[in-house]
């Protein structure tokens, strides 16, 4: 339990806060009538989700296994912060990469091309269409997400956009997310493993507006 909770702690686990909590709950929650059944109660949902992390182990290791059958799927996995099923995920929705001459294609499938609003107070401001497929749009997101951890490679671009933004992080990941499709596409057409020095080179290029 100790070990569990410094984990999901996040850095702030704190053993004498932890100690007093544990000892507390020991004589005020939960029930002393009927133990064993509330233990019965526990165990089964308990039970349905080690069946269900079983089967999300399988099917990742599936995932992994038909990945390596793919050479620009192998290239695209060499790319900082994506998995497996990100990598899936991204190749399913994209069909042959070869098929895009553009990276402003792959913004318009992923629904992350931006339009203006012609109505209301908000008339002139530019948002993303979310006209595409929304499971690209998500793996993207959830990728650039971890890119702007702490040590995640646009960290320092997430936090220059904050500054300039009011602190949106949501628009910012979303900005950082349609920075990724250009790199992502390059990297599936081709079939080559990430270049840090190559990325670092061009990724000061203007921005897809389209």
């Amino acid at each position: 339990m100790r070990a569990y909770a410094r984990k999901i702690s996040k850095g702030k686990f704190v053993a004498e806060r932890f100690d007093r909590l544990y000892a507390s709950a020991q004589h005020t929650i939960a029930l002393p009538q009927a133990t064993t059944e509330r233990r019965m109660e526990i165990q089964a949902p308990l039970a349905r989700w080690r069946l269900v992390r079983k089967q999300m182990t399988e099917a990742e290791a599936r995932i992994s296994e038909l990945m390596a059958r793919l050479p620009s799927a192998q290239a695209l996995l060499t790319v900082p912060e994506v998995s497996a099923v990100c990598a899936a995920t991204i190749l399913a929705e994209l069909g042959t990469p070869h098929d895009y001459a553009h990276p402003r294609q792959v913004l318009k499938l992923a629904g992350m091309n931006l339009i203006e609003k012609s109505s209301g107070s908000s008339q002139g401001r530019r948002r993303q269409s979310k006209r595409g497929r929304p499971m690209l749009r998500r793996q993207l997101f959830l990728l650039a997400g971890r890119w702007c951890q702490r040590r995640g490679l646009y960290r320092s671009y997430y936090e220059a956009m904050l500054a300039r933004n009011g602190g949106l992080k949501t628009k910012a990941v979303c900005a950082i997310a349609r920075k990724l499709v250009p790199l992502v596409l390059a990297v599936l057409q081709r079939g080559e493993p990430f270049d840090k020095a190559r990325w670092q080179a061009a990724r000061h290029q203007p921005a897809l507006t389209h």
